[in-house]
């Protein structure tokens, strides 16, 4: 949830110049149910969400390094509800199909290679995904806005662990 929404890549260190990593991933989502803010469980048409991705970091020079999140392809279906006792259809199903919101980040290390990192980090999601889709146009693969966030995060490593603040 976090990786997706925000980059959450390498804490405060940045990639080596010319190195870098890249992934084509595929994450799915399935509910039936939800959660309302009391604690109680509500049932909820089921909703499914697909979603195949590129992912990259890559070091442009030891201390700039760009990220993106590029979801592809993503695919929402909302099941059609019927009722148990006619067999009637009570609400259609529906289903939507495009890219989702594409994400870019730009990372500057102020410190890059101490024991504690720290550095700088731009992300800018752009409105590529669809806010109001299918043929009820409750669906969504992007929520329509353009937007920025700005952090800094703060790592050390110590063995096989790290801890990393934002």
């Amino acid at each position: 949830m976090f990786f997706s929404g925000c980059l959450y890549a390498g804490g405060g260190w940045p990639k080596p110049k010319d190195e870098g990593y890249f992934k084509l991933g595929q994450g799915i989502i399935n509910g039936s149910n939800y959660y309302e803010p009391n604690g109680n469980v509500a049932d909820i048409v089921t909703t499914n969400f697909y979603e195949t991705y590129l992912y990259g970091e890559y070091g442009l020079t030891s201390r700039f390094t760009i990220n993106t999140y590029l979801p592809i392809f993503a695919r929402v279906t909302k099941n059609s509800q019927v009722n148990a006792k006619t067999g009637k259809e009570i609400s259609p199903g529906d289903q939507l199909n495009s890219l989702g919101d594409f994400l870019f980040g730009f990372k500057y290390g102020i410190i890059p290679n101490k024991r504690i990192v720290w550095s700088a980090q731009l992300n800018l999601k752009l409105p590529t995904g669809v806010s109001n889709g299918g043929k009820t146009e409750l669906l969504q693969t992007g929520d329509g806005a353009f937007s920025q966030m700005l952090q800094t995060d703060v790592s050390t490593s110590f063995g096989n662990f790290y801890a990393s603040a934002m």
